[in-house]
């Protein structure tokens, strides 16, 4: 394989380090599509085993059972490769319509991942019988699995903020409390005179929206870190974090269809204007980063809160 010189790179358009971005940016794709692969793809003896492997709740798996029959249903076709006794490597070739919306290589028109998080086609033929023989589950179960997904990702989001903090500012007291991104949503209070004013329906289509919002500036941060790998230590910690809030909007995302709750328009990345995105001073990058995780850790700990009072209340 040749390697590409300075003068290819140019004649694409694309600086080094752009292109360094883009390529890394197709191999997470990659990785994607074959995660996905994994986890929603094959019979329900493979679903079962792919889900207990990478987590799934059981109100995914349920769901991966449904989203596999309708894919069968829109032509899908299977092509099994057995590498050994231990092995089995499940190839997808999709034809006629998309099983899924993942991360975007540049120049594509795929929709971003916390758009669809769960990756259901983009249109049911035919919701009622479709969804028929999905196991009925009780309001208090759903909430319920949105509380226990939302603690271990504010026990996550929690690590990950206290790290940054510690080695970005030197400074556990660190605090700018009188700073924030002004593109991002304010969150409400914490407070049992709030959660009572707030009913099941609007708790999910609010803070699934209000996620959104974090991914799309955890999405600017991950990319930063590839765009200046001088500060690019955490790019792995941004690719977590960035994980956690796609699964907690997934779980939103099967709560929602499961009660029949019509969510809000999508979160899109224009939301972050230029003016919060080309930062080309690291303290200042370093600066917008953090207070995106601050108000991020403030986002996740409200949705665990208000989710855990509906649990009781319902």
């Amino acid at each position: 394989m040749t390697a590409l010189s300075s003068s290819n790179i140019h004649v694409l358009g694309l600086s080094r380090t752009s292109f360094k971005a883009m390529c890394i940016s197709l191999l997470c794709h990659i990785k994607q599509k074959m995660l996905v692969v994994k986890r929603k793809c094959g019979f329900r003896m493979s679903l079962k085993t792919i889900g207990q492997r990478s987590g799934m709740t059981s109100i995914q798996y349920d769901y991966s059972v449904v989203v596999t029959c309708m894919c069968i249903k829109t032509f899908f076709v299977w092509i099994l490769i057995f590498t050994d006794l231990q092995r089995v490597i499940v190839v997808c070739v999709l034809t006629l319509v998309p099983v899924t919306a993942t991360s975007a290589p540049l120049g594509s028109g795929e929709k971003p991942r916390w758009v669809n998080p769960c990756g259901l086609p983009d249109h049911l033929l035919d919701p009622d019988s479709d969804f028929q023989n999905l196991p009925p589950f009780s309001l208090k179960e759903l909430v319920s699995k949105v509380v226990e997904v939302t603690e271990s990702t504010k026990n996550h989001a929690e690590s990950v903020e206290n790290e940054f903090r510690m080695k970005v500012f030197k400074d556990s007291a660190f605090n700018v409390d009188y700073m924030r991104q002004e593109w991002l949503p304010v969150i409400p209070p914490i407070s049992k005179d709030h959660f009572k004013s707030v009913n099941v329906r609007e708790a999910y289509r609010k803070t699934f929206q209000y996620l959104q919002y974090y991914a799309v500036g955890v999405d600017e941060m991950k990319m930063d870190q590839v765009l200046h790998p001088e500060s690019g230590q955490f790019l792995d910690h941004f690719q977590e974090v960035e994980n956690r809030i796609r699964e907690v909007l997934c779980e939103f995302q099967l709560g929602m269809y499961t009660l029949n709750i019509r969510q809000n328009p999508d979160v899109m990345k224009n939301v972050m204007s230029t003016e919060y995105r080309d930062i080309p001073e690291e303290s200042k990058r370093n600066l917008r980063d953090y207070l995106i995780l601050r108000d991020y850790l403030k986002c996740i700990t409200y949705t665990w809160e208000l989710f855990s009072y509906l649990v009781k209340k319902s």
